[in-house]
């Protein structure tokens, strides 16, 4: 085959487009029997270059392809309404992107292997935000993290985080100028911390589980 032509498949699939010496080269159009469907490039059998994907289940992807994979730069949209937009390697977010959440949860940072994992900036849901390191989708390292509502400030949290929780060595600002410098664990003032109160008053002591203990 060579040029321009149509091929059908045993498994109910067929190819649409360019053939050079007797591989799907060039530009063409693959659709599964799922459904699925691939228009774009292809190199030797495989989609390689600029592409768009639409998945059987209503997903779709346009960007770079390498070796039948999503592999470069490119835009996942997903049926929900969610989108990322940003670099792949072999069909997983990696490398730099953003993510825009059908809810209204917006992420933009580091990737690895489909999970947020470097440095990056979160914006919760309800308005919380989070900017900092992540290893595999959790809030791991250090960050720093803002409890709003509504856009109204909260309180803010400094320090370590680990598996998306407050853990480690951190400081706490309350909205109303309370503070809080100490050992965090699970979410929970555990360990030495000193608290200060927007009147002057200071407590030097330790916590456990979010107590005070033997003050």
């Amino acid at each position: 085959r060579e040029g321009w032509g149509i091929c059908a498949f045993k498994d109910r699939s067929y190819y649409e487009g360019e053939w050079v010496a007797n591989q799907m080269e060039g530009k063409g159009i693959y659709v599964k029997s799922d459904g699925s469907r691939y228009e774009g490039y292809w190199q030797g059998n495989l989609q390689n270059g600029f592409g768009r994907l639409t998945l059987a289940n209503g997903d779709v992807y346009e960007g770079d392809f390498r070796d039948g994979k999503m592999d470069g730069y490119g835009t996942y949209f997903y049926k929900n309404g969610s989108i990322y937009d940003g670099e792949f390697v072999e069909d997983e977010a990696h490398g730099l992107g953003t993510f825009k959440g059908v809810n209204g949860e917006f992420y933009q940072g580091e990737w690895q292997v489909d999970k947020m994992h470097g440095v990056g900036v979160y914006r919760f849901v309800g308005g919380a935000k989070y900017r900092g390191e992540w290893k595999y989708g959790k809030m791991d390292g250090y960050g720093v993290y803002e409890n709003l509502e509504k856009d109204a400030f909260m309180g803010k949290f400094e320090g370590q985080f680990l598996e998306g929780k407050m853990d480690g060595l951190g400081l706490y600002y309350w909205s109303e100028g309370d503070m809080y410098m100490g050992e965090y664990a699970q979410d929970k003032r555990h360990g030495t911390g000193i608290y200060t109160s927007v009147k002057g008053a200071v407590f030097k002591g330790e916590y456990y589980h979010g107590e005070r203990a033997g003050w």
